[in-house]
């Protein structure tokens, strides 16, 4: 504690007398040399005495001092200004230079602190304030102010009420805070967590945490209504522990496994039984979690309802099942891509190609048909409706072979767009049959055409099936007009 003046002044004068009244013994006394001797020695003393005292009470004014620099320093780095408070008067005063927290200092000097309080936070304020005053204990109280720079802060105040000898409450100290940075990062914080919580829910049906002993220590609201169970039956529980659920892929050893050696993972999946038979597929992901000093604090993550995708994919195994009985070829067309999105094995066979690679392709790259005529021929198809088209056309192998098919369209909407249903029967034989007989009559007809006899052929019903030039020249009219006709009709009725 710093000395006073007054308390400087009365130390010399009682040193200055003591060293008057031993020179005055000596001289009273006639003191011997020894008594002489022993007076001077005393004076000494008393001397050192106090310059001793002098040097110990610079010592404590300097550490004092420093003291005093050092919390104003502190106070200053963590944006604190002390202040006192006499309750009696109500008399606010700051022990601190207040600017860095209020702003600069008016003409007049700062305004009433209330008058500084947000509005809308004045009765907490106030409330706190009152609060420690009826009751004697410290209080702590955040509040936004509007400081002189009419900049808007948030402050954490602290105080501690002091009472008289009779237990009174005469004042309070304590300390104003600026936390504006500590707010903007908690909403900041808040907004984040908001974002975070949104994207969870728009990319799954629920967010999931383990504590680090993986017990279930959270659940997010849509947990229940998507999981085909309650929350309270699982939280402080490990996953395994509910009865009828059973990994897809892998077993309840090989997550826990996983999930002890601190390793995230990715669409774990399983099947739960309800209490009513019905199944509920669900799919996990999850990542472990540290704190600041990187000790493992358990998982986070999130699980997605797959019921519906199951079942679908289920119809799908089914669906190829059939397509994979028949021995003709099925391709589905996506219209917008122009690209297979599924095709059966016969399909796969006739082609040369694996279902991975056809699905890879679209139509015009296995027809002898470029892109935009397909196009309208898909355009056609989707105007006949539930009737389709029919066409044959040519196709090519992954080897670079050719054969002809027959082609039965019909188009079905989807969510996504028009899919072309294509059924394919490979005429490839057929057609080459075709094209021998063809052949075959060419020849027939150059042969029977160089012999000068009528040469004819009618089926029982006499109706011309065959005849060669000789015979059209006899009856003087073309061949076309010979056959598929009878004898009637050739020469008529009195021939």
């Amino acid at each position: 504690m710093r000395l006073s003046f007054s308390t400087k002044v009365t130390a010399a004068i009682a040193a200055g007398v003591a060293i008057l009244v031993v020179l005055g013994l000596i001289v009273a006394l006639r003191l011997t040399y020894i008594g002489t001797g022993l007076g001077i020695a005393l004076l000494i003393w008393l001397i050192f005495a106090v310059n001793r005292y002098e040097s110990d009470r610079r010592r404590s004014e300097s550490t004092l001092l420093e003291h005093d620099q050092r919390l104003k320093l502190a106070l200053e780095l963590a944006g604190m200004v002390s202040w006192d408070w006499e309750v009696a008067t109500d008399k606010f005063v700051w022990n601190d230079d207040p600017q860095r927290l209020l702003g600069p200092e008016p003409d007049g000097g700062y305004p009433d602190r209330k008058t500084m309080v947000h509005p809308e936070d004045l009765a907490e304020y106030v409330r706190a304030g009152s609060e420690s005053l009826r009751s004697g204990e410290a209080y702590r109280s955040e509040f936004r102010i509007r400081r002189t720079d009419g900049q808007n802060v948030w402050i954490a105040a602290r105080g501690r009420p002091v009472k008289d000898a009779r237990g009174a409450v005469t004042r309070v100290i304590g300390a104003w805070q600026d936390v504006s940075e500590i707010k903007q990062a908690e909403q900041a914080l808040r907004e984040s967590e908001t974002r975070f919580r949104s994207l969870t829910d728009l990319s799954s049906d629920w967010y999931w945490e383990q504590d680090r002993e993986l017990r279930l220590s959270f659940h997010s609201s849509g947990f229940g209504q998507r999981s085909g169970t309650t929350t309270n039956k699982l939280l402080g529980k490990f996953r395994w522990e509910e009865p009828n659920r059973f990994p897809l892929t892998g077993t309840w050893d090989d997550h826990r496994a996983m999930l002890e050696a601190h390793e995230p993972f990715k669409n774990f999946e399983y099947v739960r039984i309800g209490e009513n038979g019905e199944q509920y597929f669900v799919s996990l992901s999850g990542v472990p979690i540290y704190d600041a000093a990187g000790n493992f604090n358990g998982y986070r993550g999130i699980g997605t309802n797959i019921t519906e995708r199951k079942r679908r994919e289920e119809d799908l195994r089914h669906f190829r099942v059939a397509m994979d009985a028949t021995i003709d070829s099925i391709y589905v067309t996506d219209l917008a891509t122009m690209r297979f999105v599924e095709v059966n094995d016969a399909a796969c066979r006739r082609l040369g190609y694996t279902r991975e690679q056809l699905l890879k392709l679209g139509p015009q790259d296995v027809l002898v048909t470029d892109r935009e005529q397909l196009r309208r021929m898909y355009d056609e198809v989707i105007a006949a409706g539930e009737r389709g088209t029919s066409a044959e056309t040519h196709y090519l192998t992954s080897d670079g072979r050719s054969g002809w098919t027959e082609l039965h369209r019909r188009a079905l909407r989807s969510e996504s767009g028009w899919l072309i249903v294509t059924l394919g029967r490979d005429i490839t034989e057929r057609k080459r049959a075709e094209q021998a007989l063809r052949e075959s009559e060419r020849e027939l007809r150059l042969i029977t055409d160089a012999v000068p006899a009528v040469i004819t052929y009618a089926d029982a019903d006499e109706r011309m099936r065959f005849c060669n030039i000789a015979m059209a020249r006899l009856v003087e009219r073309p061949p076309e007009t010979i056959v598929n006709r009878t004898m009637r009709e050739i020469f008529g009725e009195d021939r």
